[in-house]
């Protein structure tokens, strides 16, 4: 983020994750690229950037988040269909948060396609993008619906923070207690316990 809010992105252009044109695969079978750095087409400053695999978002001054790139697994968190055949769009999306959520900060997974955020006041946890293993707070599908899902944690989380992973995110609290949610395998989800089962819902770390 330059002086400003402004956003600027540059380096490997495969999906339109650089929010510019051209992208995808040039006439010698590579992926575009660009060394130079150049504005992302924001509507409001940007106060955070997230990137994951294929998307970026950025968290504007008023609380919304707009998210570009590869819509393939649901990451930009929008109903809006990308008109170009391999679901990319360069022009950045709003996020299809409830109209009465604030964001207060962002995480995307950085080798997966999931992206969470914490709303100001409550503290509520909101997740989108790909969620094989629950890291998305859903099961079932590999991917997730193109809309935000309220992380189910009980009524004790009131996060400060999240981290969005692959396999597993996981919040903090007002209390400092840690939150975590995904799958389980090698007890990453830090409850004393190991299973290869997806979990959805938030549970406390055992210290």
């Amino acid at each position: 983020i330059a002086p400003g809010g402004v956003v600027r992105c540059w380096g490997i252009n495969a999906h339109g994750e650089l929010a510019r044109a051209p992208f995808g695969i040039d006439g010698g079978g590579e992926f575009y690229f660009d060394a130079a750095l150049a504005d992302v087409a924001l509507p409001r400053p940007a106060r955070a950037v997230a990137s994951a695999v294929d998307t970026a978002c950025a968290l504007d001054v008023d609380g919304h988040v707009w998210c570009w790139g590869s819509d393939l697994h649901g990451a930009l968190g929008n109903f809006a269909t990308p008109a170009d055949p391999c679901n990319c769009e360069i022009t950045p999306v709003q996020v299809d948060l409830p109209a009465s959520v604030t964001v207060e900060s962002i995480s995307s997974a950085v080798m997966g396609a999931a992206t969470c955020v914490v709303t100001e006041g409550e503290g509520l946890v909101y997740c989108w993008g790909e969620s094989p293993t629950g890291e998305a707070g859903t099961i079932g599908d590999v991917y997730v619906p193109e809309s935000p899902i309220r992380i189910n944690g009980g009524a004790e989380l009131h996060a400060i923070a999240v981290a969005a992973g692959v396999g597993g995110s996981c919040a903090i609290d007002l209390a400092g207690e840690v939150w975590c949610w995904g799958q389980n395998a090698n007890g990453r989800l830090g409850v004393g316990t190991t299973d290869m089962a997806p979990h959805p819902t938030a549970t406390r770390v055992v210290f």
